[in-house]
């Protein structure tokens, strides 16, 4: 079933702007690594998942997330533009059967 997966990403998957994450070198005042992006476009089913509400010091917040699937590497911090809006992967993705990945990203600002 994976293989037939990921050919559907692949025949059904719309294109979307992956932004992958590059580290530099470290900033010498504050130690921060430089941080660039690295745009290529891939193949992605995406599933708007329902807004969470959290909780902060300065009153509530509504956390936006979309279900990712592609056949394409996203990693931890990397960034996708879909639909006009950047969302971020704030996880490490799941692989199926090394077929496809399914990711959690959160819209930023």
């Amino acid at each position: 079933m994976s293989s037939n997966a990921a050919s559907m990403i692949r025949r059904r998957g719309e294109d979307i702007t992956c932004k992958s994450r590059n580290l530099g070198a470290r900033d010498a005042t504050t130690g921060h690594p430089a941080i660039t992006y690295t745009d290529t476009t891939i193949k992605a089913l995406v599933e708007h998942i329902s807004p969470r509400e959290i909780k902060t010091a300065a009153g509530e917040a509504v956390d936006e997330r979309i279900r990712v699937f592609t056949v394409s590497t996203i990693q931890y911090k990397d960034r996708i533009v879909y639909h006009s809006e950047m969302y971020e992967a704030r996880s490490e993705p799941v692989s199926h059967k090394s077929d496809f990945r399914e990711i959690i990203m959160v819209k930023v600002s």
